[in-house]
């Protein structure tokens, strides 16, 4: 019966795969809730535009006009923070990216390995079971002599 030697090793390779991926999906879920909360961030600041506009044309107090232009600058700072976030997370997803690669890499070798040693050992016992063949038919044939 085939035992590959460095099977605890695939093993081992093979758990650090699924770990990498599963922080990957993190990362990636990370990224998608601060997409969102920059879409949010958007519409917010929209808003914001369309009320700092129309207390501009209304005859409001320059004290609302400058609170309000105040709350949009500090929305379009907080966007900014997000954005800042976002690209940290995106550099953060290519690390993570190439470390799952370089584990699935160490891991695809140890599999090549296993299923080399594998093909080498049923390779051996056609060969061995052939000579038992043999060896039969040839005390076969000395018998019937």
């Amino acid at each position: 019966m085939f035992k590959f030697r460095l099977q605890k090793v695939l093993n081992y390779r093979s758990m650090l795969v699924d770990a990498e991926s599963l922080r990957l999906r993190e990362i990636e879920q990370q990224q998608l809730l601060m997409q969102n909360n920059i879409i949010n961030q958007e519409i917010l600041i929209d808003r914001l535009i369309l009320q700092y506009e129309e207390a501009k044309t209304d005859a409001g107090t320059i004290n609302s006009w400058s609170f309000m232009y105040g709350s949009l600058t500090n929305e379009k700072n907080k966007i900014k923070e997000l954005r800042v976030k976002e690209q940290k997370l995106h550099d953060e997803f290519q690390k993570q990216m190439l470390k799952l690669v370089e584990a699935q890499q160490e891991k695809a070798v140890l599999e090549k390995l296993r299923d080399n040693q594998l093909a080498d050992w049923e390779a051996k016992q056609r060969r061995r079971e052939q000579r038992m063949m043999d060896e039969l038919a040839s005390r076969a044939h000395y018998q019937l002599s």
